[in-house]
């Protein structure tokens, strides 16, 4: 669940399709005005529209059931582009504006008017195709009887007679296409403030900038149909979404020829810099704020019987712990008891002192005066009488360790002969030796080169040496 400036929007999954789930107060006076418009937008059946697909009524509570599909809000795109400091390039800006004039030419053949549009309710699939929704939420806009958010950044692409009680007509979402285009070509909101009243300020007074000096290779041609879509007098605005079409697509050649842009790839590249720039796609809402969504965590529910038994696994592997910390030193005899001699000798422990040991840890009480005789290692064997001459095995000094040699080379696959005996190619891991000095010699076949090293190693040294091979 999120939550915007219109209430609460569920995401969910009904037959294999996304829909959005709106729920909104509003004053129950204006409930009937409001199921009204939503009704004529859920007639709009353009595939370039989400429309509503259900509206139910409890009370001041109005819940509206939305299409959606996975993809990016244009104000995500346009946000994460001016973080970088990058903008879109102007023909794509342009070839936007007109994906959108035609879905709102749709709408307004059937007298359905949005009145909220902004780059929020303009969603771009992951192939980089154009949606438009949001339709049939302005009379709720208007009558909500807490607005959930300070600012509501769809009043920033609002026309100046909007404002006052002019209404809602073709040439208002006219006046927020341009005024989108006009963010997407700048890199940043032409009206958008802090509070709404400095937005409506700067909607109803402020003078539009000269775009062709605010940006480089803007046209003429474009910055004159920008200052028409944006006419603060709505009898000298463009009237209709077809009529600034036309003139947009008379000069998009011309801008896909500067941007080297063929006109059927725009959607693959909007998709491709979605990809690259954007984080994984989620189900467009139909947001209105300009901060960014987040969905509530849901609770996680605690399991008593779950922690209880953690509890329990932790105190016993602790006991467990110092139970065999504690009796290990009468462990160590029995165990070490167990190890062959020759294990003991490669390990440098004298096996004589470990038999002593274990003859000590399992002999009896003994009188003054009895020999100590120590118990065979072996299981099995009964222990001898007291007095009894018990002949203990010489094992000799431990054998010495042999070294540890790694050979690399580059190239690789090099021949490598160690005191006239082949070892193989390289690369060589430890390759085992004795302790000393040995003669190396590594050859390669391409180029043909021969390298001689003496080497000298110690005893359990782990040593590695690299050859460069290559030609003079």
């Amino acid at each position: 669940m999120s939550r915007d400036a219109l209430g609460e929007v569920l995401t969910e999954s009904r037959g294999g399709r996304t829909v959005l789930v709106r729920r909104m107060l509003v004053a129950p006076a204006a409930v009937e005005s409001i199921v009204t418009e939503l009704t004529a937008a859920m007639k709009l059946e353009a595939a370039s529209i989400f429309h509503p697909t259900d509206v139910k009524v409890d009370g001041g509570l109005v819940t509206v059931t939305t299409q959606a599909e996975e993809g990016h809000s244009l104000r995500g795109l346009l946000t994460t582009l001016a973080a970088t400091g990058e903008k879109l390039p102007v023909s794509h800006c342009t070839w936007l504006a007109i994906k959108v004039l035609e879905a709102l030419e749709h709408a307004h053949a059937q007298r359905v008017f949005h009145g909220r549009l902004s780059p929020e309710h303009v969603v771009l699939t992951p192939i980089g195709e154009v949606r438009v929704t949001g339709f049939g939420l302005e009379a709720a806009a208007a009558h909500l009887v807490k607005p959930q958010s300070k600012t509501d950044p769809a009043f920033a692409y609002v026309a100046p007679e909007q404002v006052g009680s002019r209404g809602v007509g073709s040439s208002t979402d006219v006046f927020a296409v341009g005024a989108m285009l006009a963010e997407a070509l700048l890199g940043r909101p032409l009206f958008l403030e802090d509070t709404f009243a400095q937005t409506f300020d700067a909607v109803t007074s402020r003078p539009l900038p000269a775009f062709r000096e605010a940006r480089d290779n803007v046209p003429k041609a474009l910055d004159e149909a920008l200052q028409w879509a944006l006419d603060k007098d709505a009898d000298r605005r463009s009237p209709r979404p077809e009529a600034l079409r036309q003139r947009l697509e008379a000069f998009q050649g011309m801008l896909d020829v500067g941007d080297r842009i063929k006109p059927y790839e725009h959607p693959k590249r909007l998709a491709d810099l979605m990809r690259l720039r954007m984080k994984k796609a989620d189900a467009a809402l139909d947001v209105t704020s300009a901060e960014p969504v987040k969905a509530q965590k849901a609770t996680k529910r605690r399991r008593p019987v779950l922690a209880l038994l953690r509890l329990m696994f932790v105190a016993m592997s602790g006991l467990l712990g110092w139970k065999v910390f504690t009796d290990w030193r009468e462990l160590e005899p029995q165990v070490r008891a167990k190890i062959p001699p020759d294990v003991l000798a490669r390990l440098g422990i004298d096996p004589i002192a470990q038999r002593t040991a274990g003859a000590e840890q399992h002999s009896g009480p003994r009188g003054a005066g009895e020999d100590v005789v120590p118990l065979p290692l072996d299981a099995g064997v009964e222990a001898v009488d007291a007095g009894t001459e018990v002949e203990v095995p010489d094992v000799g000094a431990p054998e010495p360790r042999p070294a540890r040699l790694t050979v690399e080379s580059v190239p690789p696959k090099a021949t490598v002969v160690l005191d006239g005996k082949s070892l193989g190619v390289t690369p060589l891991t430890e390759v085992e030796l004795a302790a000393g000095e040995h003669t190396l010699v590594v050859t390669s076949k391409k180029p043909k080169i021969e390298v001689s090293q003496t080497l000298s190693v110690a005893e359990g040294e782990v040593k590695k040496v690299s050859f460069k091979l290559r030609g003079r």
